[in-house]
């Protein structure tokens, strides 16, 4: 029986594993893109002091 329960939880923990790296990636992902905005039709200063501004 503790076998059983041992397999189930290292399956659980597997994906649990699965989507934080997934998390991880998706977040270097977005840093990225704010270090380095690709868009040229935004006015990236402009979004920066509008976000600073917003508080």
């Amino acid at each position: 029986m503790s076998r059983e329960i041992s397999q189930r939880e290292l399956r659980n923990n597997s994906g649990l594993a699965c989507a934080l790296l997934e998390d991880i990636d998706d977040l270097e992902v977005a840093l990225e893109r704010l270090r380095d905005p690709p868009d040229p039709v935004l006015d990236w200063d402009q979004v920066r002091q509008e976000l600073l501004n917003s508080e």
